[in-house]
C-alpha cells in the first residue's frame, strides 16, 4: 500500500497562485458590479450629492485609466487628468 508523502505549503507557492490569479480575466459578475458602481457615482455627481464616497470612486476609475494608458493601453493625456482632478475638487 503506498503512502502520501507530506506536502508542506509555501508562501512562495501562495504568491505564484496570487499572481496567476491577477493576470486572469475579471469574473462577469465582478466587471457588471463594478461597472454599476462607476455609473451609480456618476448619476450622484449630476444630481449635486454632497457626499464624498462618489468622487472618490470618479477619481480611482480616472487613475486606473491613467495607469492603464501608461501601461500601453490607450491614451490619457496629462491635461486630461488635470482636468478631471479639477473637476473633482
Amino acid at each position: 500500500m503506498s503512502r502520501t508523502l507530506p506536502f508542506q505549503r509555501s508562501s512562495q507557492a501562495a504568491r505564484a497562485r496570487l499572481n496567476k490569479a491577477q493576470l486572469l480575466p475579471i469574473p462577469r459578475a465582478v466587471v457588471d458590479d463594478l461597472a454599476l458602481r462607476a455609473h451609480l457615482s456618476l448619476e450622484a455627481l449630476r444630481g449635486d450629492c454632497d457626499e464624498i464616497a462618489p468622487a472618490q470612486h470618479i477619481t480611482e476609475a480616472v487613475l486606473l485609466a491613467k495607469f492603464l494608458s501608461e501601461a500601453g493601453h490607450g491614451e490619457f493625456s496629462h491635461e486630461t487628468l488635470l482636468a478631471a482632478d479639477r473637476a473633482m475638487a
